[in-house]
Order: structure tokens, then sequence, then C-alpha cells
């Protein structure tokens, strides 16, 4: 197989595995738990369905730990297909690389650590925020290198999909409805979660975002227009 329809259909195949994790993990959790999983509100680790006196659980985090490997392969496969002639390549398999483990570790640090819980959080969005700039740079030319010269549409297509994709992270981080959001609700004589909750939104907002960005990298080696 040609090696550019093989990060193509790579780069596919990793969307399409968080897709079914996010179906089946989802699914679990109204199974064990009596009701449906809201990405809005609810965090990762809560998400996570990993119990130790539980076989089946160990299932769970290989299929974790799988997601968490293949993430930053494709950009891997684009720094290998364009010779791994610059740092930029492997910068942002490295940034790639740090997004991954910040989104494995998401998965089982609870809010009682908050501050660790934290501090991870900020290295996930930081990290794609890193990658989507360093993509603009040199995939959108403003930084040319013979490499990337492409076709004028490839590029501005190119562009405009980062910009966008910045403009969305950045909602992401700085909403700034999100801070009258990120407390419990009192319902009655009980309390309840906010429709919307900003951390969990970073989290799962930035897994889609992260997944996106591959859009750029497969444009620029198989093209488009």
């Amino acid at each position: 197989m040609d090696f550019k329809l093989f990060v193509l259909y790579f780069a596919l195949g990793v969307f399409m595995c968080n897709v079914i994790m996010m179906f089946l993990g989802s699914y679990k959790y109204s199974k064990d738990n009596g009701k449906r999983y809201d990405f809005r509100n609810q965090f990762m680790f809560e998400f996570n369905g990993f119990r130790l006196n539980h076989a089946a659980s160990w299932v769970y985090l290989a299929c974790i730990t799988f997601i968490t490997v293949i993430l930053p392969l494709p950009y891997l496969f684009f720094a290998l297909n364009n010779g791994g002639n610059s740092i930029f390549e492997y910068a942002i398999f490295g940034l790639s690389c740090l997004y991954a483990v910040s989104f494995f570790i998401l998965f089982f640090i609870k809010l009682s650590n908050y501050k660790v819980h934290l501090l991870f959080n900020v290295i996930n969005i930081l990290s794609l925020l890193a990658i989507l700039f360093i993509d603009l740079f040199f995939l959108g030319g403003i930084v040319e290198r013979d490499a990337y010269l492409l076709p004028d549409l490839n590029r501005i297509f190119i562009v405009i999909l980062l910009v966008i994709f910045i403009v969305l992270v950045a909602l992401l981080m700085l909403n700034p409805t999100y801070k009258t959001r990120d407390k419990m609700v009192k319902v009655g004589a009980t309390y309840s979660r906010p429709k919307y909750c900003y951390l969990s939104l970073l989290e799962w907002g930035g897994l889609i975002m992260f997944v996106l960005s591959y859009i750029p990298i497969v444009i620029t080696i198989a093209g488009l227009f």
C-alpha cells in the first residue's frame, strides 16, 4: 500500500477507535450506574470503568492504553513520510506524546486530587494548542519550507481549518460563562451538576480537537485539491 494512503487510513482508524471507545464506554457507564453518561459535565475519570477486583476491567484498561499509544502515531508517520528532515515534525510528535500521556492520566486522577488533576488538564490543553500553532506556522506556509509548498487551495484550506480549531480551543479555555457553571447547582433539597462543566468540556472537547488536528497533516501528505 502507498504510504500516503496508509497514513490516511491510519488517521481514520484512530478517529474511529475514539468514537467506538466513547460509545462503548458511555454504554458501560449507563449499564453500571443506571444513568446516561453526560460528556458535557462528567469527567474522564468517571468514564473510566476500571476496577481492580473485576477481571473485565483489565480489558477496559488495555483499550484505554491502546488508544493512548495510537493517538500520536499519525504525527510520527507524518515525520517519517517527510524523511524526518526537520525538528518541526518531531516537535509535534513529541507534543502529541505529551498530550496522549496527559489524556491517559486524566482517566485516573480524581477531583479529590484537584491540583494534580488541574495540572494535567493544563498540560493536556496547552500541548494541543501548541500543536495547532506549529501546524499553522509550517503547514499553513507562514514559515515556508520546500517540503510544504502546497497548492494554494490546499494551503488556504489548511489555514482556515487551523484558525477555526484554534478559535474553538480558545473558546474552551477562555469562555467566561463557564465560571458560573463550575459548581454544583441546588435543585430543591438536593444538589445536582450544572448542564455544562468547564473542566470536563476541556477534557472531552480537547480530545475531539486533537483527533481533528490530523486533517491538516493528511491534506499535506495526500492533497485535497
